[in-house]
């Protein structure tokens, strides 16, 4: 009888064994080269820790955009790679892995701005709400009636997003550790 010999290829499991090795950092935020606004003015980093901790003495509420969503949603974060993370490694590196990974968390970052932190920040005041009209409309009545229909529920009001400056200031980062 003739003894046949099975040979594996073992290369592509050493590979993913040593890229397993190797530890990430995952930063997700506003990072200095994407924080610059107008001369004068703060910086979009400033901008994002104010209303990410409120500002008692400004009368500012806190509301996070990065450290409460991610937390909430890291379970959504995880289940895109529920699964998949061999063939993610498979076609590329662990790196790109990551950095999947810090994207998908800035998907949580831009849900936020979209949905009000996911229905957990603040209203904005009346008088905010005013001077957001007052930019685009002088009939006074005009603004109170749409004030009120904010107020029902009837017609939206985006909030943290007047230029969206901030909004797309954020970024994510990844750093490998050995």
């Amino acid at each position: 009888m003739k003894q046949s010999k099975v040979f594996m290829d073992i290369q592509k499991m050493n590979k993913l064994v040593e890229q397993c090795k190797t530890k990430a950092v995952i930063s997700v935020g506003v990072f200095a080269d994407h924080s610059p606004r107008k001369e004068g003015e703060l910086t979009n980093a400033t901008l994002a820790a104010i209303h990410e901790y409120g500002s008692p003495e400004h009368h500012l509420p806190a509301r996070s955009m990065l450290r409460v969503p991610i937390h909430d949603h890291a379970q959504d974060i995880i289940n895109v790679f529920k699964g998949k993370c061999e063939a993610y490694l498979a076609k590329g590196t662990f790196l790109n892995l990551m950095k999947l990974v810090g994207i998908q968390a800035e998907k949580i970052v831009d849900g936020a701005f979209d949905s009000g932190g996911y229905g957990k920040w603040a209203p904005l005041k009346y008088e905010t709400l005013l001077g957001k009209l007052r930019k685009g409309h002088k009939d006074l009545h005009w603004r109170k009636l749409t004030i009120a229909h904010i107020y029902a529920g009837n017609i939206g009001m985006a909030i943290l997003i007047r230029t969206a400056q901030l909004r797309r200031s954020f970024s994510s980062r990844v750093k490998l550790v050995w």
